[in-house]
């Protein structure tokens, strides 16, 4: 942020040390607008000259140098072009030199020049209700995204803050918007504020389009119902085919479990026979 002048003199970072002959001993800074009183020749800043004269005159004191307090006859005191020469010609960094500026010249030029000109300085956003300060060189991106920047409404045109736009887009009466019986039908956009006028002058349409649709609905719920009679009557068939393959399957099972049982006492038999052979 740019520095505020002090009062009298030059305040500005300097690139080598001021000479204390060109430094005011009342702001202590470089002379600004320097003044000459030629009887001590001591110099002071044109401001910090005329602040002590006020002083002096507004409590009924003699006008008198700071530094020897001898009497001032402002006949005698002149402008010194000469030492103001000095002064502008000191080397100066940029005001903005902690925003990135690296500028360094004379202090004349960042006067007249560098100092209104400096990319880096920085300054309040123009639009009404923002607080941000942002350096020169970015304040047309800085308005790109301002949210108080006016812009104009998507649809009818009336400005508006970027902060506002999205509920203005949601609310502006020009808006093109679907009818609410769209899923039944209904292929009509217009303007938000016509909507009461649109459901007004088609009822009777709204109605044809309802009625085509519960009739739609009714016919698929019905087709819907036949098909799982079909595959209820499909799914009982097959358990009733499963169920004669089970006691088919049962009734084999039980035979061979008899055939079995015989086969065993067979064997039982030839067993104790051979034995009574052996024997």
């Amino acid at each position: 942020m740019e520095m505020v002048e002090a009062v009298g003199g030059y305040d500005y970072k300097y690139i080598t040390e001021v000479p204390e002959d060109l430094v005011c001993s009342v702001c202590h800074f470089p002379f600004k607008d320097p003044m000459h009183i030629e009887e001590c020749g001591h110099i002071y800043c044109k401001e910090c000259f005329e602040q002590t004269k006020d002083h002096a005159r507004a409590n009924a004191l003699d006008f008198c140098c700071p530094l020897d307090r001898q009497k001032i006859d402002v006949t005698r005191v002149f402008k010194d072009k000469f030492n103001e020469r000095k002064v502008l010609s000191l080397k100066v960094e940029c005001r903005n030199f902690a925003n990135g500026c690296s500028w360094i010249g004379e202090l004349r030029d960042a006067i007249n020049n560098h100092q209104t000109s400096c990319d880096y300085v920085a300054q309040p956003c123009a639009n009404q209700g923002c607080n941000e300060n942002t350096l020169k060189r970015d304040l047309l991106q800085h308005n790109e995204v301002c949210l108080y920047k006016k812009i104009q409404c998507s649809y009818c045109k009336t400005g508006v803050l970027r902060l506002n736009q999205e509920q203005q887009d949601l609310e502006c009466l020009n808006e093109q918007v679907n009818c609410v019986y769209l899923d039944i039908g209904c292929m009509n956009k217009f303007c938000r504020k016509d909507i009461q006028f649109h459901e007004e002058t088609n009822q009777a349409v709204h109605m044809r389009l309802m009625h085509q649709n519960l009739t739609d609905c009714k016919n698929i719920t019905n087709n819907e119902i036949k098909n799982l009679k079909e595959q209820t009557e499909t799914s009982n068939n097959v358990i009733k085919y499963l169920k004669e393959q089970t006691e088919t399957s049962n009734k084999e099972i039980a035979l061979l479990k008899e055939k079995n049982f015989r086969s065993n006492n067979e064997i039982a038999l030839l067993k104790r026979q051979i034995v009574t052979l052996n024997n």
